[in-house]
């Protein structure tokens, strides 16, 4: 897939893909031509049907699953413009889990356990702020805005900024 593998490359870092969507694209391609054995380029709609269901059947997750299916997708579309071979298609249906909330008390217990002050404070912005781990760390005091209560993340997942609401105090 030497060629192939360049001209998917170059056009997810055209499109401006994030390094982590790029290796997975990339990997997911890796193990749907080791499962066929032959070139991408020759296999057709029912090969790309036969590989997912193969992921369903031992038991992959659904959003592992969709990002195969995504993978595929992008290579025969605009790698290959060939959008027959996955046109029509369906994404598989995601999972539509509601997240765990820990009680107040479950809060206070990990913030308590946390020995150093700095430690706790940081760990508290980030719960509060519904922030991810990444967008914690990279958290800079000039991106707190205490007069309009919000916390400013630069370039979160997906390359985006946004603000999410602070709670201080």
């Amino acid at each position: 897939m030497g060629e192939l593998k360049t001209r998917m490359l170059m056009k997810m870092e055209l499109r401006n893909f994030s390094k982590r969507t790029i290796e997975m694209y990339l990997y997911h391609m890796k193990k749907f031509v080791v499962f066929h054995g032959k070139s991408p380029d020759t296999l057709g709609r029912s090969e790309v049907e036969e590989y997912l269901h193969s992921l369903f059947q031992r038991e992959a997750s659904a959003s592992w699953i969709i990002q195969a299916y995504s993978s595929l997708r992008y290579f025969y579309c605009e790698v290959m413009d060939k959008p027959d071979v996955v046109f029509k298609m369906r994404r598989p249906k995601s999972e539509k889990k509601l997240p765990v909330v820990l009680s107040m008390n479950e809060v206070k217990k990990i913030i308590d356990n946390v020995k150093s002050y700095r430690d706790q404070t940081a760990l508290m912005a980030i719960y509060s702020a519904g922030l991810r781990l990444n967008e914690g760390v990279k958290l800079k005091i000039r991106d707190i805005d205490s007069q309009r209560m919000q916390i400013r993340v630069e370039q979160g997942k997906g390359r985006k900024d946004r603000y999410t609401l602070g709670i201080f105090g």
